[in-house]
């Protein structure tokens, strides 16, 4: 069978499971760093599951932040959407042609502002993920009152036009503030190492 045609199959039932297992949803297609929640695109059946072939058994792990989505509008999803369903985020991370979207469940929106010097605002009002990658205590040093930071991992859409470098701040919903220690963008968005900065 060709696999354009076998695609084609596939989205169509994606599309019914969708219909039967999913919420109503909106779609957003950011353009740049600034518009990730502005304009809806779109408004989809959704439904999320942590186990890409659904099984609908197993919960999320804590820390866990990656999901797979099943759409009605799968043919018309791209890298960097912006999906909002149930009251919760997610951006979509990768797309195939033979299976479900891989998203990433968003917990803060946050803001990104330039290096000092910069020109202000570089993201804002933007569904993001960051969790915990290291307490950063040390166990070696012997000095009292020696600890590090804890670092953590920030994961952005991937936002047309947006570059993140190190030095920026990242100001979360919440009301924490990360300095961003290294910054990568692929083809699925943009990670990020942090360390909350501390009053």
């Amino acid at each position: 069978m060709r696999s354009d045609l076998l695609a084609l199959k596939l989205g169509r039932g994606s599309a019914k499971v969708a219909q039967i297992l999913g919420q109503s949803g909106v779609q957003y297609r950011p353009v740049d760093g600034m518009s990730a929640l502005t304009a809806p695109y779109a408004s989809p059946m959704l439904a999320f599951d942590v186990d890409p072939s659904f099984s609908g058994v197993k919960p999320a792990g804590w820390g866990a932040v990656a999901r797979y989505v099943l759409s009605d509008r799968l043919s018309d999803t791209r890298v960097g959407d912006v999906l909002v369903c149930g009251g919760q985020n997610f951006f979509v991370a990768a797309v195939g042609m033979n299976a479900p979207a891989l998203c990433i469940a968003c917990d803060q929106i946050v803001s990104v502002s330039a290096v000092s010097g910069g020109s202000g605002m570089v993201v804002s009002g933007c569904p993001a993920a960051i969790i915990l990658r290291s307490k950063g205590e040390s166990v070696q040093s012997g000095v009292p009152g020696a600890a590090h930071p804890g670092q953590f991992i920030l994961y952005l859409p991937h936002l047309p036009g947006v570059m993140l470098h190190p030095y920026m701040t990242v100001m979360s919903d919440n009301g924490a503030t990360y300095m961003i220690n290294s910054a990568e963008k692929s083809a699925w968005g943009l990670r990020c190492i942090l360390s909350l900065q501390q009053v």
